[in-house]
């Protein structure tokens, strides 16, 4: 019993350990994720966040089926790594050009025909949301490739890089924020958030 119940404690704390740095990961994407809003509203006003909010929402759709995608086809990329190192490899980079293909071909024509998606869901009250929408709709693409060097560094147990590359990204967008929000408006604030998320691309491939 003393044996089990060992076995069980070093468990529990090897999970701990391994799972805090994604715990606190997950905390930094959240708070810049909404601390684009709260700093519109401060530097701007609530008509503007109210524009931010629905790109962001309109946004997420891009990310469905590549999600989707990721996240059904990874389980036997990681099964592939205890075979062949380098097929592992060649798996994870195939599954990136994948979704980003997918993702373009979603965020597209999101990009070409924004005008009408807004009017036709929203009405011309909303006319204002376009440019932001337009813009911020192409953060999707280094978003979901966050989102594979996420399982990466998990399958690789490194998440404490991924945490370090995530609070950093969060450190990144709050500091453009307060540099051109106030002078470029909520477009800024799309434009800071692809950038966010670039960084943590950038990071790992250098």
């Amino acid at each position: 019993i003393m044996k089990g119940h060992w076995q069980v404690e070093n468990t529990l704390k090897q999970l701990l350990s391994d799972s805090w740095p994604l715990f606190l990961a997950g905390l930094s994407t959240y708070i810049y994720a909404k601390i684009d809003q709260v700093m519109i509203q401060q530097f701007i006003d609530s008509q503007s966040v109210g524009f931010y909010d629905i790109s962001v929402k309109l946004s997420a759709m891009s990310l469905f089926l590549p999600g989707a995608i990721i996240a059904s086809l990874f389980p036997a990329i990681i099964a592939a790594r205890k075979l062949n190192k380098k097929s592992y490899i060649k798996r994870i980079r195939a599954l990136g050009v994948i979704s980003i293909v997918v993702a373009t071909l979603l965020v597209l024509p999101m990009f070409i025909f924004a005008h009408s998606i807004i009017l036709f869901i929203f009405g011309i009250g909303f006319i204002g949301a376009i440019p932001i929408f337009q813009i911020y709709i192409w953060s999707s693409i280094p978003a979901l490739m966050s989102m594979i060097i996420q399982n990466y560094l998990i399958a690789e147990n490194l998440t404490r890089v991924f945490l370090y590359l995530t609070f950093s990204s969060a450190v990144m967008n709050i500091i453009l924020n307060l540099l051109f929000i106030p002078t470029y408006g909520a477009p800024a604030a799309a434009m800071t958030t692809i950038a966010s998320h670039s960084l943590i691309v950038i990071g790992l491939l250098c």
